[in-house]
């Protein structure tokens, strides 16, 4: 306060509505002027309290009343009785009313200006209701907005958590659709190779039982090794087989002059296989190895290759493999000895076909181990581990 008066603005303000009033719009100054006795009160108020001296603030704010008081009472005297100046009547009637009530001699008049000064106060009380109601119904509004959008964003997370349970359960329902797909095809898979392992036990043949078609009296079983007996060719053949991977193992017992072949013919030529006195390679629909040392070639269609080059020696304790596949686009023969897979082999094999073993010389004798008699693949290719196994290079036959 003590900065407002010595400012100097209590003077200007009553010198503007005392000199200045029928210029410019005055009731600016007349509401700063309320407000300026009301600070005044209030500070002449706090320094009346008992046992208080007289301070020059108040001292400073009772001349500045009595400014304001004179300057208002001036300004009210001025006002004609004139519509478009009611409004100003009515400020100035409100701020003598209020703080200069004893300047006010006529009762008429000092009635008008209390009903006008109550008109005022009851309009300022309209118009604060008038707003805090309409803050009311905006606050209601907005909390009820409020509400509207929680519960909204409520039911948007309810939804949200839905969406991903189902999707949590669609992806474990199809986990475990999977899981179970693959339990099955695993299950399948177990069955098909049990299927697979049991056909294979039982093509799988040991020893003479592998060995379908023999002269009996041209060779004599003993266990599983088969004696030839007298002079001549003698032919030991398999089971028929067609597009299939098979092969057939042996060991040779008896060397007597080297008289050994082993090979195939065709299933056609089974009877007269039966009492052929040579080598049935000779015979078109036949091929094979001679083991004989002096020979060591092949035998193809009744032509002989290879000589000297084609396989070893057929000698006592060795163990002879033949294995062929007669599936479409392979139709092959290969030979191993001792594991060693030797260097010729034969392609275009007729289907069906048998294995032949042949002996020429009395006392020769072989030991069947074992014939398998079904495969799914060929031994060079086959995952499955076999009793033999196969070394060396191959050259393509020409």
């Amino acid at each position: 306060m003590e900065v407002v008066l010595s400012s100097g603005i209590v003077e200007k303000l009553c010198t503007r509505l005392e000199s200045e009033s029928g210029k410019v719009d005055v009731r600016p100054t007349l509401d700063a002027l309320y407000k300026l006795c009301s600070g005044l009160k209030k500070v002449i108020a706090l320094s009346s309290q008992p046992g208080e001296s007289e301070t020059s603030l108040t001292r400073n704010c009772h001349s500045a009343l009595s400014q304001i008081e004179k300057a208002v009472i001036t300004f009210s005297q001025s006002l004609k009785n004139d519509e478009n100046i009611q409004i100003l009547r009515e400020k100035a009637g409100g701020i003598i009313l209020s703080y200069f009530p004893w300047c006010i001699q006529l009762p008429s008049v000092r009635r008008e200006l209390i009903e006008r000064h109550e008109q005022m106060e009851a309009q300022r009380e309209k118009e604060k209701r008038e707003i805090e109601e309409v803050e009311l119904n905006l606050s209601r509004k907005g909390c009820e907005e409020g509400r509207q959008q929680e519960e909204e964003q409520k039911k948007r997370e309810a939804d949200r958590k839905r969406k991903e349970e189902e999707r949590r359960r669609q992806k474990m329902r199809r986990e475990e659709e999977e899981e179970r797909k693959r339990e099955e095809e695993r299950e399948r898979e177990e069955e098909m190779k049990g299927k697979e392992e049991e056909k294979r036990q039982r093509n799988v043949k040991e020893g003479v039982a592998a060995i379908e078609v023999f002269r009996k009296k041209k060779h004599i079983p003993i266990g599983n090794v088969l004696v030839k007996t007298g002079s001549g060719w003698t032919t030991l053949l398999s089971s028929t087989f067609g597009p299939q991977v098979v092969r057939i193992t042996f060991i040779i017992r008896s060397v007597k002059k080297y008289f050994f072949f082993t090979g195939l013919i065709a299933a056609a030529l089974t009877e007269q296989a039966k009492t052929y006195d040579n080598v049935v390679g000779k015979l078109h629909g036949g091929a094979g190895w001679m083991l004989h040392p002096s020979l060591l070639s092949v035998y193809h269609d009744g032509k002989e290759s290879h000589e000297g080059s084609a396989c070893k020696t057929g000698a006592v304790g060795q163990r002879v493999v033949m294995e062929a596949d007669g599936r479409d686009g392979k139709r092959t023969l290969k030979l191993s000895q001792d594991g060693e897979t030797q260097p010729v082999f034969f392609s275009n094999i007729p289907v069906p076909f048998r294995f032949a073993i042949q002996m020429a010389t009395s006392g020769d004798a072989v030991e069947i181990v074992f014939g398998l008699l079904s495969c799914v693949q060929s031994r060079w290719d086959c995952p499955v581990q076999c009793p033999v196994s196969y070394l060396g290079d191959e050259r393509s036959d020409p």
